[in-house]
């Protein structure tokens, strides 16, 4: 959804509110004699439909699709070229479908099929519309150009049963008309007139799409905020994080300590070889030692085969030399699978050459380890998202023997990560396309968002407001303040969820104007007021009508 600023009127005058424009699918059907008002339209192409896919669907029996194409490149910014069959779905698009072809949309891609001779079926606009409402729902606009009225009718029901828009212009035809004196002059206004109705619905359309969504999203705000306050992640989960990381660490330096000390063992264990005798006691140390060197390495392999997340012993050249079971769980790979491959075959592209220059940087000595995020491969196709901690053992001259990994399965955080600025990303749309002042305030740290619309109706840059909730209330009027200011303390201090009042409110100019402020109070499960959420609009106009 892309916003658009309207720059200031030569008159003097405030600017026009900002407009919300949505990314619609658009059909249109041309049947006998449609291509006037087509080009009509077309030249008067709204805003709103700027963000679009246009699919133009001719019916005529001869259709002059280059005269067109080339018509649509001279009167408007959208890009056109005659549609073929797989293509994908761009903004700002016009695709022209051959006549007399079978033409259908999945998943954001047009796909034609010509028609047979044999077949002699004649195209259906009806099941394009149908295509249309399956796939844009609300966001479709059906458009026929045609003197009859059953053309595509049914397949308008379908947009219209979907939430979309269903358009149909009557063109000026003389067999329904009549030879009136001048006809190309009444055909060329009755275009015209046409073309103005359609614009007019478009943007009728898009007020109403902009309106119903804002409803939506405050209606479910309560609803929302709880969803919200259980994905995200507190201060706490933060800490946790860091803390377990850490641990990780740590648990890293051990394994590279027992390594180490199990290589001495060995180291030593030799040496006692060669120089043993065949005394009693000289034995009896050997065994002892070997003794030592297998507990050794059995407590390292129960950590390794045990351990809750995912280890292995890695190859220089990226093979896996051991893997435990919680990487194969982890990856969907059998132990005899992975070792058939490397970590870089199941390594998402995009993060595989930051992890080679890690790899490197532990060769060459310049890092002890490394951790990081990375995506990788399921055997299914789905990507994971896993935290990776890497260590490289060494023999005793410092020559890279292979590398320790350490990996854990992070692929639910990093989701609620994402719905998480999903989320924020929709409150922020939600400010932007309303023409109301948005404010948030946080009743725990008494801290206040102000949305844009405190600038465009008032003309305060929401920086210089603060985020302290005393800045506003300063700009309350003397005389209405006391009713406001206890209004808002009962609905926080009681147990009702809404608030609205009317008072005056200053001006960034200095005068005052007439707002109606609606609020809502969002309570924990104890019912104390944790944030309250309000929308004030100017109705200055309207009490002094």
């Amino acid at each position: 959804m892309a916003v658009k600023k309207l720059e200031k009127p030569s008159n003097g005058r405030s600017p026009v509110p900002k407009r919300t424009y949505f990314s619609f699918t658009v059909v249109i059907g041309i049947f006998d004699g449609g291509i006037k008002p087509l080009e009509e339209f077309l030249l008067r192409l709204p805003g709103e439909i700027q963000n679009a896919a246009i699919i133009l669907d001719p019916h005529t029996g001869d259709f002059p699709k280059s005269l067109l194409i080339q018509s649509l490149k001279d009167q408007t910014s959208l890009l056109s070229h005659a549609a073929v069959n797989g293509i994908a779905f761009k903004n700002n698009t016009i695709y022209i479908v051959p006549a007399g072809s079978d033409v259908s949309i999945r998943k954001e891609r047009l796909s034609i099929r010509k028609l047979s001779v044999e077949e002699k079926v004649a195209p259906d606009l009806c099941q394009l519309f149908q295509s249309i409402a399956d796939e844009a729902k609300e966001f479709a606009i059906g458009i026929v150009f045609s003197s009859d009225s059953k053309d595509g009718a049914a397949g308008l029901k379908a947009i219209e049963n979907a939430g979309g828009l269903a358009i149909r212009l009557h063109h000026y035809s003389p067999s329904q008309h009549g030879n009136w004196p001048n006809s190309s002059k009444n055909q060329d206004n009755h275009a015209v007139f046409q073309a103005n109705n359609a614009v007019k619905a478009i943007r009728n359309f898009t007020v109403k799409l902009t309106r119903e969504a804002i409803n939506k999203n405050m209606s479910k705000a309560t609803e929302s905020n709880k969803t919200l306050k259980s994905k995200e992640f507190s201060q706490i989960d933060i800490e946790k994080l860091k803390t377990r990381n850490i641990a990780l660490t740590f648990r890293n330096q051990e394994l590279e300590i027992a390594c180490a000390r199990m290589k001495r063992v060995n180291d030593k264990l030799k040496r006692k070889g060669r120089q043993l005798l065949k005394s009693d006691k000289e034995i009896t140390n050997a065994n002892q030692l070997r003794e030592n060197l297998e507990q050794s390495e059995a407590h390292f392999k129960g950590a390794f085969d045990h351990s809750a997340i995912g280890m292995a012993l890695v190859a220089m050249d990226g093979r896996w030399m051991e893997v435990n079971d919680s990487i194969c769980e982890i990856v969907g790979y059998s132990r005899e699978e992975l070792m058939k491959i490397t970590f870089q075959d199941i390594t998402h592209p995009e993060d595989l050459q930051l992890d080679l220059e890690y790899l490197n940087e532990l060769i060459t000595g310049k890092r002890q380890s490394y951790q990081m995020e990375k995506r990788y491969f399921h055997k299914n196709g789905n990507i994971i998202w896993v935290l990776l901690v890497v260590s490289m053992l060494k023999d005793k001259e410092g020559k890279p023997l292979h590398f320790i990994s350490q990996i854990e399965d992070i692929t639910d955080r990093k989701k609620i990560e994402e719905d998480l600025q999903i989320s924020n990303e929709r409150y922020k749309y939600v400010t932007k396309a309303t023409f109301d002042a948005i404010w948030d305030w946080d009743l725990k740290n008494d801290t206040v968002y102000w949305g844009e619309g405190f600038q465009t109706l008032f003309g305060y840059n929401t920086k210089i407001l603060g985020a302290e909730k005393k800045t506003n209330s300063k700009l309350i009027h003397p005389v209405d303040f006391l009713q406001v200011n206890e209004g808002i303390s009962r609905l926080i201090a009681g147990t009702g969820t809404t608030w609205s009042a009317e008072y005056r409110y200053l001006m960034a100019n200095g005068e005052y104007a007439f707002v109606t402020d609606n609020a809502l109070v969002v309570r924990d499960e104890n019912g104390l007021g944790v944030r309250m959420i309000g929308a004030m609009q100017d109705i200055t106009r309207k009490k002094r009508e």
